[in-house]
């Protein structure tokens, strides 16, 4: 993996190493799951059903 790879999945790790997604992107088959640190900023799945 490179440098810039390894960058990028830090912000999904959590403390104990393990990828972590949002809850609301979990079961979600889309490839564009945000990281559990954040506040769902776009996802038109999760706007269609509010």
């Amino acid at each position: 993996m490179t440098k810039k790879k390894q960058d990028e999945w830090q912000f999904f790790r959590k403390p104990s190493g393990h990828i972590a997604y949002n809850k609301k992107c979990l079961h979600c088959k889309r490839k564009c799951k945000q990281s559990y640190r954040v506040v769902i900023l776009r996802c038109d799945l999760f706007d269609k059903r509010r």
